[in-house]
């Protein structure tokens, strides 16, 4: 239309440019101090800084910090991150699931890369009467990268208890990422908090952040709900959101006020 116009001599109209939004509320920066993980962090670095093959399968809660552990393990160790979902590896044709694996592994082994390999459940599922050939054969071939990689893997999943039996024998050392403990889910609701919120957030008993099962990634969800829901950012409608996410990740749907929350109230919120 541009070219038309200006082709005709008039001048085109000039779209207005979208903005985003930045008044919504924000999520912080992940911070370390967030990882609530067995074993330790430091003991990970150091087992990793000692030995140049170490295969670790990340599991646990979504949204709990995998990622950012894997980055931070990359930079510690002064290696490049390559980052590949295994959903995005899967072909529609016979070998080509297959021929990506290889490449991968090929690829962070030329690279001296750390390789993070996310969802891994999508590919290790547990090998049955019920699978498809060719299923069995994308286990097998992972299964062979795994066992033939020589640098450092990290793969993730949610789902640890699905995998295939010879598969978690391939790993190491297996990382459980927990909820967060009390302080640090103190200390998170407390940067995305109006300071007005500050000194009754502080009153709220340890025990009672530690009956909570909440990761970041639910405090990120949460967030989000409230701007579209076009709540304001307080104590209590947050907490609520955050109720309404554990109950949607343990699968009770049913809601809880939580507009009432008193210092010296116990159990779970």
């Amino acid at each position: 239309m541009s070219h038309r116009l200006k082709a005709l001599g008039r001048r085109s109209i000039e779209r207005p440019q979208a903005q985003h939004r930045t008044d919504g509320p924000q999520m912080p920066k992940y911070r370390l101090e967030w990882l609530n993980i067995r074993p330790g962090l430091d003991g990970i670095v150091k087992r990793l800084t000692r030995r140049q093959r170490v295969r670790l399968c990340l599991h646990g809660f979504p949204g709990s910090g995998k990622t950012a552990l894997a980055r931070h393990l990359a930079e510690r160790l002064g290696r490049k991150l390559t980052t590949a979902h295994a959903s995005s590896l899967l072909d529609k044709y016979v070998g080509g699931t297959e021929a990506k694996l290889a490449a991968l592994f090929e690829q962070a082994r030329e690279q001296n890369a750390v390789l993070l390999l996310d969802e891994v459940d999508t590919l290790l599922m547990q090998r049955d009467n019920g699978m498809q050939s060719w299923e069995i054969s994308h286990t097998n071939e992972l299964l062979v990268q795994i066992e033939n990689f020589a640098g450092i893997l990290l793969a993730t999943t949610n789902r640890v208890d699905s995998l295939d039996c010879a598969v978690m024998r391939r790993f190491d050392l297996k990382v459980e990422f927990l909820p967060l403990a009390p302080e640090p889910l103190r200390d998170l609701l407390k940067a995305v908090l109006p300071e007005r919120d500050h000194a009754r957030l502080a009153t709220i008993p340890t025990n009672h952040l530690a009956s909570r099962c909440l990761t970041p990634g639910n405090v990120r969800t949460a967030l989000d709900q409230l701007d579209l829901r076009g709540l304001p950012l307080r104590l209590n409608t947050l907490m609520d959101a955050l109720t309404l996410e554990e109950r949607e990740q343990h699968g009770k749907r049913q809601f809880i006020s939580l507009y009432k929350i008193q210092p010296s109230q116990h159990g779970c919120l």
